[in-house]
């Protein structure tokens, strides 16, 4: 049987993922550990897996804002992708297409064909993804990731957007806060409408229907977007004691938001966001958020694709993985030391 990044990591006394970091030359190991990895692949004589003559194609729609490749999410998120697709011998590429433009989206198949992608990542997939089921129909290699629904005919790696965030408002009303908003970014994103349907749950069990003046919607997904909610919500007469951000960009908004309002984090206002972005530990409060595991994410559907293209049989169609609450010092119960 041949030798895999698993024996490696055995070996090794350290993480598959660690391995393949290392074998693909992104390094993330001391010396020591890199050194100690490549000697036992030659002894190992490991060989990546490859499918010959395959090539990967990373689709995703055409980005409406700057920048696009500086996401934080896409930066982990390919990550992944691309540790495994070095290790099968895979080539990824990037085709930039307007996805949701109506020629495009009815024949998705004649647009990969002319590009000779072998199979198709989808990133970023909103609730109009009529692309995805075409694609998935026509028995194409496909996954599509972080998209915040199922369809069976699909295969999808993501994480449980519902319960990770149920827990996060469980945590909330724990803390003693009944008065909890939440700043939404627009739900064409199936994820975060998911997050929204938590929101709406939790305060049912716990304090009675939302208070829809508690629901702000933010104009994109960004730190200026969230800043803007926030500006909305705070300003309300009776506002919020905690706020719950659908991402972490839009939790950097409400500070700067609260900061401008003169109200303390977590003194005046708890804040809890969804992602774990690297900055997240370094803001002033750290912030309380979910830790969606994006390069995992981005690793198992790597490996969802590689191994509809080796035409392996039962390939899970619906992978989720896990998110984890990670308690910081953003969020504290209601008044507590509100002057402070």
């Amino acid at each position: 049987m041949p030798t895999t990044v698993y024996d490696i990591a055995r070996k090794a006394g350290v993480s598959a993922a660690t391995v393949s970091r290392v074998l693909n030359g992104r390094g993330g190991a001391s010396d020591a550990t890199v050194e100690k990895i490549h000697r036992i692949a030659e002894h190992l004589r490991f060989r990546p897996k490859t499918v010959l003559n395959r090539r990967l194609s990373v689709v995703v729609p055409v980005p409406s804002k700057p920048h696009f490749f500086a996401s934080y999410f896409l930066g982990q998120m390919l990550s992944g992708v691309s540790d495994v697709l070095f290790l099968a011998g895979c080539e990824l590429r990037f085709l930039p297409f307007a996805w949701h433009d109506p020629a495009v989206a009815a024949d998705p198949m004649r647009v990969l064909k002319v590009r000779h992608a072998d199979a198709a990542v989808f990133l970023y997939v909103t609730e109009d993804h009529a692309y995805v089921d075409r694609v998935a129909r026509a028995g194409f290699p496909h996954v599509a990731v972080s998209a915040g629904f199922s369809a069976p005919h699909v295969y999808m790696v993501d994480c449980d957007h519902y319960q990770s965030t149920y827990r996060a408002f469980e945590y909330l009303f724990d803390l003693g806060h009944r008065n909890i908003g939440i700043i939404c970014a627009p739900v064409k994103f199936p994820a975060h409408a998911e997050r929204l349907r938590a929101y709406r749950a939790a305060c049912a069990k716990y304090g009675g229907p939302a208070d829809d003046r508690f629901v702000v919607f933010a104009g994109g997904t960004g730190s200026e977007d969230g800043h803007v909610a926030a500006m909305r919500l705070l300003s309300l007469r009776k506002r919020p004691t905690a706020v719950f951000a659908s991402n972490d960009n839009i939790a950097l908004g409400v500070f700067n938001a609260a900061r401008k309002l003169g109200l303390h984090i977590p003194q005046g206002l708890s804040v809890v966001g969804f992602d774990d972005y690297e900055f997240c530990a370094h803001l002033n409060p750290p912030l309380t958020t979910v830790r969606q595991p994006i390069y995992e994410i981005g690793r198992a559907a790597a490996e969802s694709v590689v191994r509809q293209m080796r035409g392996e049989k039962d390939i899970p169609r619906h992978v989720i993985i896990p998110a984890e609450l990670i308690v910081r010092e953003s969020a504290a119960p209601p008044g507590k030391n509100r002057h402070g």
